[in-house]
């Protein structure tokens, strides 16, 4: 016990001198931030490259109104686009379409009880050409900080093969963040996984930018899964938002939340929330689905099985000793017969319920079959008896 303790307080001593500063991290961003996965809106998929004060209120007042806040998305990130130059001093600004300021749209979230995200990149200029945070890292973290901001998105522009680079300057942004003293979420959006971002973010994008089509959701989910040991509370595996902009079915998308929710990845809206189907919007509000995703064990699931190519079972265990299990279809066309073996969890007897279906489907020992949709998941819980 005590040489542990005497060796924290050396080390402090020695970070204080930037002796280990590369070795601080581990430890340092475990501080008590992204406990479940982020929940939250972005502006992206919605209004692109011309975000505004009046249409991020907008999609504030529609959070509240469609129920959106109350199941769990309180993080509002505002993407690419907002920053001005900077001042004489240095200092990051906001431009015209945020007349009010920064601080003043913090208020209003804040008033509103949401988080303010904000997007910056780790490159002097950002990937649409605005300013980035390039040797003003600890400036811009500072400023972030002092603005109210909650949440920092940091993407990879411009893109270089220089991963070293890379690397140092996320940290970069990351002791920057720490140094403020003001607790900011740390995303990584730099579109591939590397071993050091457990360390340094709390959450990290696996892929590039999602589509809104079933193949490039499949393909994310599918990427994102090859890294399922890394994830745990503090830290997610972040295989990008979900793209709702009616280019799936709602079945597509039932399927697509139930992949995000058993990869305990972060639920992060972005589409213009008054164009949003009613059956959209109840898959985005399912508390059942929901609660897997922010399971406090922040377990990432894995594939336990499969009842031939492309019909797959994932699993997820739970803080309450239950499992979430999803039978995936991938086939186009086709239904298909996909079973879960208790063996394949050790269990004998257990209850089995269907999430989406919302009942108790029996007690079951060895198999249980569903008929699955094409492109279509059944969602379990399973409960040992």
């Amino acid at each position: 016990m005590w040489p542990r303790k005497l060796l924290f307080f050396i080390t402090g001593l020695l970070l204080g001198w930037g002796v280990l500063r590369d070795l601080a991290p581990a430890a340092a961003l475990a501080n008590g931030l992204a406990l479940t996965p982020p929940m939250g809106w972005n502006s992206w998929y919605a209004f692109g490259c011309k975000p505004t004060e009046e249409l991020i209120q907008q999609q504030v007042h529609a959070l509240i109104r469609l129920g959106l806040r109350g199941a769990g998305y309180d993080t509002v990130i505002v993407d690419d686009c907002w920053a001005a130059d900077r001042d004489s001093q240095g200092h990051i600004t906001a431009n015209a379409n945020f007349g009010s300021g920064i601080p003043v749209l913090a208020a209003y979230l804040h008033k509103n009880r949401f988080k303010l995200g904000l997007y910056s990149s780790r490159g002097m200029r950002t990937c649409m050409d605005f300013t980035g945070s390039e040797d003003y890292e600890a400036l811009d973290a500072q400023t972030f900080a002092d603005w109210g901001v909650d949440y920092v998105k940091y993407d990879n522009c411009p893109y270089t093969q220089d991963g070293i680079d890379i690397e140092r300057r996320y940290k970069a942004m990351r002791d920057g963040i720490l140094a403020t003293g003001r607790p900011m979420i740390f995303s990584i959006s730099m579109w591939e996984f590397q071993g050091w971002q457990p360390e340094t973010g709390h959450l990290s994008r696996t892929m590039g930018d999602i589509q809104d089509t079933w193949a490039s959701n499949l393909e994310h989910f599918l990427r994102n899964s090859a890294y399922a040991a890394y994830a745990h509370p503090g830290y997610w595996n972040d295989p990008d938002v979900l793209h709702l902009g009616g280019g799936m079915t709602t079945n597509e998308y039932r399927t697509t939340f139930s992949l995000w929710a058993l990869s305990a990845a972060p639920l992060i809206i972005s589409a213009n929330l008054y164009g949003l189907p009613d059956g959209t919007l109840k898959i985005l509000r399912d508390k059942d689905v929901i609660a897997i995703d922010q399971d406090p064990l922040g377990v990432q699931a894995v594939q336990i099985g499969n009842s031939g190519p492309g019909k797959t079972v994932w699993s997820k265990q739970l803080s309450t000793g239950e499992y979430a299990v999803g039978l995936l279809n991938e086939e186009d066309e086709t239904s298909a017969d996909i079973s879960f073996d208790g063996g394949m969890l050790g269990l004998g007897s257990y209850e089995v319920r269907d999430v989406w279906a919302k009942r108790k489907m029996g007690t079951y020992s060895g198999v249980y079959t569903a008929s699955v949709k094409p492109h279509g998941i059944v969602l379990l819980r399973i409960t040992p008896r």
